[in-house]
């Protein structure tokens, strides 16, 4: 592997160009799983291709390769759950159409050259944000989903609540140092903070009368105002009341129509 890095260097349109058509491969594959271990082989194959590729694309010297590897397999984890639960074609097919074109245009948005200034990687971050974001959602939702089949015998119901609160924590605990938030015992303390509230949240929704799909939806759609909020107060400018105002206001009226007006109570 050392001596193909040292002598193949692709150009990141060149790698989502691949990724783009051996996600198709891997579409048409995920229709035809029907056991457990073709599920693992799946899985195995699709990140062990990511790794190669990762491998040998070209990446500026203050990008992370590990830190899009990453990206890739929550964004795969995550997709391949909604894939196997959700039961709504449309829904599924525009779930297909993200798998197959959202990790494609993560190289395709990767620098082509080497880059100096930060905000010519803000595309790039934070589309792998994004890549992220989904993958959480579609794993929030497989275990509301693996809970209300009762498909693992035996495993208890809060242990798929903090299963959930812990991802979410890890994955906020993550992009916060992504986003140059420095280790420190407030960093630790909003861990532990976004965990108790993701775990509170998880346990409530649990009792309402919706689908494991939308439960995925609001929690990680609380997670994300939370996460970003805590983020700025995290800043060493903090946080700008002022513009902030207007970002809750818009996502509780958002939120409310979601609930009022789209949302389908069982």
């Amino acid at each position: 592997m050392t001596f193909l890095r040292k002598n193949i260097s692709l150009h990141p349109r060149l790698a989502a160009g691949l990724d783009l058509f051996l996600g198709l491969i891997f579409l048409w594959w995920v229709v035809r799983l029907n056991a457990w271990w073709m599920l693992l082989l799946w899985a195995v194959f699709r990140v062990g291709i990511w790794a190669i590729l990762i491998r040998l694309v070209y990446f500026s010297s203050k990008i992370k390769r590990w830190s899009h590897f990453c990206s890739l397999v929550l964004f795969s984890a995550g997709s391949l759950m909604l894939l196997i639960f959700v039961e709504w074609s449309i829904i599924w097919d525009m779930v297909g159409a993200a798998f197959v074109a959202f990790s494609a245009l993560s190289f395709w948005f990767l620098p082509t050259k080497e880059a100096e200034l930060s905000f010519e990687f803000k595309l790039y971050r934070r589309w792998r944000f994004l890549l992220s974001v989904f993958g959480l959602m579609g794993i929030v939702s497989g275990f509301f989903a693996l809970r209300t089949f009762q498909l693992f015998y035996g495993v208890n119901n809060f242990l798929w609540t903090i299963s959930s609160a812990f991802i979410c924590a890890l994955v906020a605990w993550w992009w916060w140092r992504e986003y140059g938030i420095e280790f420190s015992r407030r960093l630790f303390i909003y861990i532990g903070v976004i965990f108790l509230l993701m775990l509170q949240l998880i346990g409530v929704i649990t009792f309402w009368p919706l689908g494991y799909l939308v439960n995925g939806l609001l929690i990680i759609w609380w997670w994300y105002v939370l996460w970003l909020l805590i983020r700025f107060h995290l800043s060493k400018e903090g946080i700008v009341w002022k513009k902030q105002y207007w970002f809750l206001a818009t996502n509780f009226l958002a939120i409310l129509l979601f609930l009022l007006l789209v949302v389908r109570w069982k």
